[in-house]
């Protein structure tokens, strides 16, 4: 079989560039004063990355006399061009980019589900920027570690922080605030009376500088008097607290390292609740323009109508969302909570 995957990637990017008076998407991206538009055609956007795909759908798409608006602030113009062009004709070059630009086109690729993309760029990373990697190590691993899809340059940060560990005594004050900032949010919820005395004072005590003045009292009084107890380690879970008849505390543990990876500052959410709704009542998730939305979402990926105890009443059909709610086709639900995401 011929294979013609350049002519096809020219044309299709001739669509870019040549053929915006048939685009149907309008993109605003970046914060001001750094914006730009860009326009773009949504079937291309729906077809080749996942995120477009949910995000345009009929249900969620705002349009105005046809044309579908979309905002992106948390993308840089710059970093959004890359992708459009990558969206388009399936090609990128980075040899002429600042690092920081890929690290922010990486982090870009993790919200849009662009994996291809994500794998090239830490690829390409870690075969020709190697001395930037080394010598800013701690940048890079404040940059990603909280995206799963980076997960090639986090195992690539952790064996060399490893490997230099003995190098730390040429580490900088300036070394350890970066790591203390980086680690804040974790040190609580080690368990410092968990590792024995070789292992802390081996692995621990060269980055005492990071921790608190009263953590480190703590851990040298249990290693040094046996018969102290141990402080409590931080739960997350139990930090979180909320009502609900349906949810355990892991779960909402997970939902807000969910809510930390879009930049919330953890700990600033509390209950959000709306209802929690058995037999025939109702309550909705949304109210726009005057009209009531949900607990459904997407097209067909999550219907519930009318009495939804029902047999049959509910159904999930995969459309507009990335993965399946559930593999059952329809069913009926006893109960159901709607929540909502409020800021203290």
């Amino acid at each position: 079989m011929t294979k013609f995957w350049a002519t096809l990637s020219n044309d299709i990017l001739n669509i870019l560039t040549n053929g915006l008076e048939e685009f149907n998407v309008v993109i605003e991206v970046g914060e001001a004063p750094n914006t730009q538009t860009f326009h773009a055609h949504s079937i291309i956007l729906r077809a080749r990355s996942p995120y477009f795909r949910q995000a345009l759908s009929k249900n969620w798409a705002r349009k105005e006399r046809d044309v579908i608006k979309f905002t992106k602030p948390n993308i840089s113009p710059k970093v959004f061009e890359i992708i459009l062009k990558f969206i388009y004709s399936g090609t990128v070059n980075l040899m002429d980019k600042p690092m920081m630009e890929a690290l922010d086109l990486l982090i870009a690729t993790d919200e849009l589900l662009l994996t291809e993309l994500s794998d090239h760029v830490q690829e390409y990373l870690l075969h020709y920027e190697v001395g930037w990697l080394e010598d800013n190590l701690i940048t890079l691993w404040r940059k990603i570690n909280q995206y799963e899809s980076c997960r090639k340059l986090q195992e690539y940060c952790l064996s060399l922080i490893y490997l230099q560990v003995e190098n730390i005594l040429q580490w900088t004050k300036e070394d350890f605030e970066q790591l203390g900032t980086t680690l804040k949010e974790c040190i609580p919820l080690i368990g410092f009376s968990q590792i024995n005395s070789s292992d802390f004072f081996d692995k621990v005590w060269p980055f005492r500088d990071i921790l608190t003045k009263d953590t480190l009292e703590d851990v040298m009084r249990y290693h040094l008097k046996p018969t102290t107890s141990p402080k409590p380690v931080d739960n997350l879970a139990k930090r979180l607290q909320f009502d609900s008849g349906l949810l355990r505390q892991s779960h909402a543990a997970l939902l807000c390292s969910w809510i930390d990876r879009l930049g919330q500052k953890r700990g600033m959410i509390e209950d959000g609740r709306l209802c929690r709704v058995s037999r025939h009542r109702s309550c909705y998730a949304i109210r726009f323009n005057g009209r009531d939305y949900g607990p459904c979402f997407g097209d067909k990926d999550l219907s519930m109508k009318g009495k939804f105890d029902q047999e049959g009443s509910c159904s999930c059909q995969k459309d507009d969302y990335f993965d399946k709610v559930t593999d059952t086709g329809s069913f009926k639900v006893d109960e159901y909570e709607v929540f909502k995401i409020v800021k203290k």
